[in-house]
């Protein structure tokens, strides 16, 4: 479901819900008030008055007492819940390493203390970094006796863990130990691990600095300036400690840098852009002005907590049908840290982060909806969740309550939606049909009849339902999202012009322009015209485009994006908080030369960014298709682009742990890995990590699991898969697909009878589908027709596969055996069976005219390109098939490629019995070599398994009969190679020459 559409959701059930603003009083000036969690805590330690062996320090006994009044003045903390400790008589605790420790634990043992409190524990003086961690100085300290004396970081954070606090801010100016210090680094981590925020004086091993003129050291004067700055107060007024820090960062960066350079003071944080973070305190702002917020500033100063939260929920609501998102997460954030989420607020709060593409935050968010008690709203919570890892029966489940109990048409729209993404076809068609039968206003039913006639492929019934819905008075459902379904219907009736007139009526509408722009451009690139494409996408983002549609913007401008970087640039500036709009101003960056603002994009990018997969995975995609596109206009080199695929798919496999059930992740890895022949590591990983049963396979899925399966020859599996069963919505593409398959199975009859009278596959396969016709009619006895059909140009490796496959039928060998040898250069990895299939016919002529050594280069292509797949076994250097004829030992000069290690030079041997037992070592030129053991079958297929490094490996590979070793010189350019692969999917390729 797209971020927008669980928008429109959401919004429709939060009108459909009778919620209101709370009806409260309250004087209009409510800038001063302050709201925040009850019982907030603070322990604050100073310490100056070192031994001279350790070195004094001037202020940091005061900033600590200035600290603390702070916290009481400005941020309205309990006199009795900050504890000061500090020398010189700041007060009357000193600051010794038993004191501190005693402190902290009778705050600790409070029996007010909640889990969910804010504890602030601040330090400044001394720190040092040691072998066994982190340790500040207490006032006893003397030089050699830090870890006996010192306070350890990580028993702090051990007892502050144990007591169970969830709001932790660790404040520590204490990195003025020299050169050889490098205090933070154990705190920081130990920080992180505990999901405790952490500001520091300054970076890990570097210092921070006093200043005469101020009184202190310039981390906390500024931190204490920062307390009271209302600038640093978000859109909902709240005080957070990430953007303290970041103000920290700059400012105090800022004011050392003359004095001091490249050594200026630059603090140091932990907990940006987290739902983690940590609240200060809020202070409610001037708002924007409506009439709903006018109401919010007017009354809410006077509210209780459970009032206020109430109210800033109502007005989060405001925002959010206003289009909002930013504004609406900040005030949410604001409530949860309040621990006041409502279980409605809870969703919008998820689908808000979803919205910014904050995947990580908004799975977080979505994770506590398990735990909450049945309701509506935890239902809703379950159907719209983004987590990759929630299985689909969940969410159908708990669609079906939703439209079972849900009384509202949004209830039912929403549930109806769960079923069309994740239901079967039968229980979507039953619960679209249930879902057109409700009543409800024309606008409303007439939408819902659209959506039926779409999914059971009635395009034309579909596309006049939409437009007659859209015509009908009414607010929902809205006039954006009929506009944007209704495209897709009349795309698939393939009508150029009606469908052109439609996005015409949506721009001078002003319906969704910058979508139908985006739409024309797509066309203009379809068409080959770039001339038109440059001008819809220049219009395009002159509208206001969202963040997601800007990518995909980027994605259709591909290597003409260097004409449109002004408008880029405008449009991305509208949203400098988005990952997205920062990675396109990256990119444009990077293709003008200009490093520095690349740089400054690409922290930003990292900074607004909370899951990195996600991150990722849209970078590649759209790095993708600018490559892609570039070959094609000889702008790039080939193997360039196929070096950066590789690079994407060692990537990705190292976060698939992450990817659940995440299709399109899935679809992402999966071509990556097989466009670079590992077909091996891509089975085994999707094997391992997505272990389904094709009976409980979302559907989603199991496009690319029959992919998988025809690709490594596992009939069986394709059919369990179900693929015969397709639906009128995923039009005719899977059909033609299938029936490509099913040519290379030898049933070229069952072929042409499922393409019958089928509508005209999509332009991405439309020629090789002709081709594909054109070969079934031969195969089936229509060969004249056949003969007249061929003589066109090519287009690519997949339309020669088929068009040699049909002159090899007709006999003119001449004409097909050019074409079927391209199939062992260029490998297309969706149609690796259909070419594998024209290189077995090839195959079959070299050996019956008598060329083996043709064949035999086909083997070493198949042993090179595709190790260890079962489609390609049946390829043999051998003239027949047997195993004796492999024994015998072979030594090989080569070498290691591997994924994850330096790669290795060395020996290969290995020694086969006549029964077929197989032994070998790659034995390397220092330290331990690999072990080999296996079988070999009678063409010459090995598999075993490898002990390398430690660990263990399956062993896949195809080697020769021995004689052949110092004949075949293919063995000498190409060489002979066994795969490698262990539990993880990492791969290790020997190689081996003669």
């Amino acid at each position: 479901m797209s971020s927008g559409l669980r928008h429109f959701l959401v919004l429709c059930l939060l009108v459909a819900s009778s919620l209101t603003v709370a009806q409260i009083a309250a004087p209009s000036d409510v800038e001063g008030s302050i709201y925040v969690p009850n019982n907030r805590w603070a322990l604050v330690v100073g310490v100056s008055n070192y031994d001279k062996s350790v070195g004094a320090l001037r202020y940091t006994a005061k900033e600590a007492k200035d600290f603390a009044d702070t916290l009481k003045s400005d941020l309205a903390f309990a006199p009795e819940n900050v504890r000061l400790l500090a020398d010189g008589g700041q007060s009357d605790v000193a600051p010794t390493s038993p004191n501190i420790l005693a402190a902290l634990d009778s705050l600790l043992l409070d029996k007010r203390l909640d889990k969910a409190n804010l504890f602030v524990f601040y330090f400044s003086g001394h720190g040092v970094g040691t072998p066994n961690g982190d340790f500040l100085l207490p006032a006893d300290a003397l030089k050699g006796e830090f870890e006996k004396k010192g306070v350890p970081v990580g028993e702090v954070i051990r007892r502050i863990v144990g007591a169970g606090l969830k709001n932790v801010l660790f404040i520590a100016d204490a990195c003025r130990a020299g050169s050889e210090n490098d205090f933070g680094e154990d705190l920081t981590e130990l920080c992180h691990k505990s999901n405790i925020a952490v500001i520091l004086g300054c970076a890990p091993g570097k210092r921070s600095y006093e200043y005469p003129e101020l009184k202190q050291g310039a981390f906390t004067h500024f931190l204490l300036e920062g307390l009271k700055r209302p600038e640093l107060r978000d859109i909902s007024g709240a005080l957070w400690a990430s953007r303290l820090g970041a103000d920290l960062q700059t400012r105090v960066h800022d004011f050392t840098e003359p004095d001091h350079g490249k050594y200026a003071q630059t603090p140091a944080l932990w907990g940006e852009q987290s739902t983690l973070d940590v609240l200060l305190a809020a202070y409610p702002k001037a708002p924007v002005s409506d009439e709903a917020v006018r109401q919010f500033r007017a009354k809410a100063s006077t509210l209780s907590k459970e009032d206020y939260a109430a109210a800033m929920i109502s007005y989060a609501y405001a925002l959010y049908e206003s289009d909002r998102t930013d504004e609406t997460v900040e005030m949410l954030k604001t409530v949860d840290a309040l621990g006041q989420l409502t279980p409605q607020a809870r969703v919008v709060f998820a689908v808000a982060l979803d919205t910014l593409g904050r995947t990580g935050e908004a799975q977080r968010v979505y994770a506590t909806f398990d735990h909450l008690p049945n309701s509506v709203w935890r239902d809703i919570g379950l159907a719209t969740s983004t987590s990759r890892d929630l299985n689909p029966a969940n969410r159908l489940q708990a669609a079906e309550r939703l439209f079972a109990t849900g009384g509202s048409w949004e209830t039912k729209f929403l549930a109806t939606g769960i079923f069309k993404n994740w239901g079967t076809y039968e229980l979507k068609l039953r619960y679209a049909k249930l879902f057109a039968s409700v009543d409800a206003s024309p606008r409303r039913r007439l939408y819902a009849t659209a959506l039926l006639a779409n999914l059971q492929g009635r395009w034309a019934d579909a596309t006049k339902a939409f437009a007659e819905s859209l015509k009908s008075p009414g607010a929902s459902p809205s006039s954006p999202v009929i506009f944007t379904e209704s495209l897709a219907p009349l795309r698939i009736q393939g009508n150029a012009k009606a469908y052109a007139a439609l996005l015409d009526r949506g721009i001078a509408s002003g319906i969704a322009t910058g979508l139908c722009y985006l739409e024309r451009a797509q066309l203009a690139k379809d068409l080959k015209d770039p001339a038109a494409r440059v001008a819809a996408l220049k219009a395009a983002l002159a509208a206001d485009l969202s963040p997601t549609l800007m990518l995909r913007a980027a994605s259709i401008a591909g290597p003409y994006i260097g004409m449109l970087k002004e408008e880029f640039m405008a449009a991305a500036q509208k949203h400098p908080y988005s990952w997205r709009a920062r990675m396109v101003k990256y990119f444009i960056n990077e293709i003008s030369g200009d490093k520095k603002a690349m740089e400054q994009d690409g922290y930003a990018t990292d900074r607004y960014m909370d899951d990195r997969l996600t991150v990722y995975s849209a970078l590649f995609e759209f790095m993708d298709g600018f490559m892609t596109e570039a070959v094609l206009m000889g702008r790039m080199n080939s193997t360039l682009y196929r070096s950066q695929l590789d690079f994407y798919f060692l990537m990705m496999r190292d976060y698939s742990g992450g990817f659940g059930i995440d299709a399109d992740l899935w679809m992402q890895f999966v071509k990556y890995g097989m466009f670079n022949e590992r077909n091996g590591q891509v089975q085994q990983i999707v094997a391992k990590k997505l272990a389904l049963p094709a009976s409980s396979m979302p559907k989603s899925l199991k496009p690319m699991m029959f992919l998988l399966a025809v690709n490594r020859g596992d009939a069986a599996a394709a059919k369990a898969l179900g693929v015969s069963a397709f639906e009128p919505t995923e039009r005719t593409d899977p059909q033609w697909f299938y029936a490509c398959y099913e040519a290379t199975l030898g049933r070229p009859k069952e072929a042409a009878a499922r393409i019958a009278g089928l509508a005209a596959p999509s332009e991405e396969i439309a020629d090789p589908m002709e081709a594909l016709t054109t070969y079934l009619l031969a195969a089936n006895g229509k060969v004249a027709v056949a003969r007249k059909r061929l003589g066109k140009k090519s287009t690519s490796v997949v339309v020669d596969a088929l068009v040699g496959m049909t002159w090899a039928l007709l006999g003119d060998w001449k004409r097909a055996e050019p074409l079927l040898a391209r199939q062992a250069v260029e490998v297309n990895w969706a149609f690796l069976f259909l070419q594998e299939y024209a290189v077995r016919i090839l195959d079959a002529r070299y050996r019956a005219t008598g060329r083996l050594a043709l064949a035999r280069d086909l083997a070493n292509f198949a042993s090179i390109s595709q190790p260890g797949n079962p489609l390609f076994n049946r390829y043999s250097y051998a003239a027949t098939p047997g195993i004796p004829q492999f024994a015998g030992s072979i030594t090989l000069k080569g070498g290691t490629l591997d994924d994850k290690d330096p790669n290795e030079m060395g020996t290969i041997t290995f020694s086969v019995s006549a029964a077929g037992s197989f032994t070998g070592e790659f034995k390397p030129g220092v330290g331990q070599g690999a072990k080999l053991t296996g079988v070999v079958d009678k063409f010459g297929n090995v598999n075993g398994t490898a002990a390398f490094h430690g660990k263990r490996y399956a062993l896949t590979g195809k080697i020769a009969p021995p004689a052949l070793y110092g004949k075949l010189p293919k063995f000498h350019t190409n060489g002979q190679g066994l795969q490698l692969i262990d539990e993880e999917g990492f791969r290790v390729f020997l190689v081996g020459r003669t």
